[in-house]
């Protein structure tokens, strides 16, 4: 059976195995960019210098790069000073990479955490985060980028705004990697969870970067590798060169290419089918990772769940019983809360007209999975609103 077939989510024409880029800005800096300094003013001032690497990732074997546009939503423009709007700046760093010499065969739009927290832990509206994401994308979309990468994520409720942001503009294919902190994310979402939610949502792709070192982050995807095969999703591995280390004030990464390309082979053994490098990786590591590509199959794991039987908030998830007994809802869902966690372990609710509004406005406060049957076309219209609390329809 095809790679594809099996990861039915991820584009037909993008191969399996996908090799992405390795490390920007580390880069960068070792080609004159000064700590602090802004990397798209670095960019527009020196195009030479990222398409010089982006040229030596494309001859080492990436099949992708991603252009310079991490951090350029309005709110992080705003913060770094640049006025020049969200369709300018993004469509001329854009340009950088795609062009008509472009360096390789597809070119990601990369889109990082806006620096807001959203509401109910913060003063955000998820739907604001989602207009801030769409402005941007709409720019790299135009701009002509091939894919999005939505990564460094720190949780997945902004992870999900952000996808269907980019949704709400284009049908191109997303990728979506958060930021690990130890099993979690730095919001305290259960990876299995965040997985669930954003295939749900529309995610091709699925993963972390960033975080920790290979080591740590082969750990945490091992355990979802089941579940990415059922939901069609490949999962992604964008570690960085090992933790960093201060040596006379700059950050050393003790992970050599042939270690790095060790890792690469690990994590196609354990399912992983995207791979790349983040801070401290260089070509020389993304060549390691396309000879590793090269000689090992990826293998897809056995005995995959049934994933129609999922059901997951951002926070935690859960497999529903055949038996589960559905309840209507009321007013107020939190006895009914206390009693699945001390049951099933699911809140499993029959929906009739009009209770979709009902439930959204509890789900920031009910923190256990979230399971539904009934009149669910509801939900379709009001699902960008949940808040971060994600709903899937085990019934379907």
């Amino acid at each position: 059976m095809e790679y594809h077939d099996i990861y039915y989510r991820f584009p037909k024409n993008f191969p399996l195995p996908f090799v992405l880029d390795g490390a920007t800005g580390t880069n960068l800096m070792a080609a004159g960019m000064k700590p602090g300094e802004a990397t798209e003013k670095f960019v527009l001032d020196n195009p030479g210098a990222l398409r010089s690497l982006q040229s030596d990732y494309a001859q080492r074997g990436s099949d992708a790069c991603l252009a310079p546009t991490f951090g350029c939503t309005s709110p992080q423009l705003e913060r770094h000073g640049t006025h020049d709007g969200v369709q300018l700046v993004n469509a001329r760093l854009a340009g950088v990479s795609v062009d008509a010499e472009r360096r390789t065969r597809f070119v990601g739009g990369d889109i990082s955490p806006t620096g807001l927290l959203l509401e109910p832990y913060g003063d955000t509206p998820f739907e604001d985060a989602v207009r801030i994401f769409s402005e941007q994308a709409a720019a790299l979309d135009l701009a002509g980028v091939d894919f999005f990468f939505i990564e460094t994520q720190l949780s997945a409720a902004e992870a999900r705004a952000a996808l269907l942001g980019v949704r709400a503009v284009s049908d191109k294919p997303v990728f979506v990697s958060l930021t690990l902190e130890g099993a979690r994310t730095m919001s305290g979402d259960d990876p299995l969870a965040s997985l669930i939610t954003l295939a749900d949502a529309g995610a091709c792709a699925f993963g972390f970067n960033c975080s920790t070192g290979p080591a740590e982050m082969l750990e945490a995807l091992k355990p979802l590798a089941p579940y990415a095969a059922a939901l069609g999703v490949p999962l992604i591995a964008k570690p960085n060169a090992g933790k960093p280390r201060k040596v006379d004030g700059a950050d050393v990464f003790d992970f050599g290419e042939a270690e790095f390309g060790e890792y690469a082979r690990r994590f196609l053994e354990s399912g992983v089918a995207v791979l790349g490098g983040c801070c401290g990786t260089t070509p020389a590591h993304i060549a390691a990772v396309r000879a590793a590509v090269d000689d090992t199959p990826l293998r897809i794991p056995d005995d995959l769940p049934d994933v129609t039987k999922l059901a997951s908030t951002t926070r935690t998830f859960a497999v529903v019983p055949e038996d589960i007994e559905y309840i209507p809802v009321t007013d107020d869902l939190s006895d009914a809360a206390d009693d699945a966690k001390d049951g099933c372990g699911v809140l499993a609710l029959e929906l009739a007209e009009g209770d979709a509004a009902v439930v959204l406005e509890q789900s920031a406060y009910l923190d256990v999975p979230l399971a539904a049957r009934g009149d669910i076309g509801e939900i379709a219209d009001l699902h960008r609103g949940w808040n971060g609390r994600i709903f899937v329809n085990a019934g379907r």
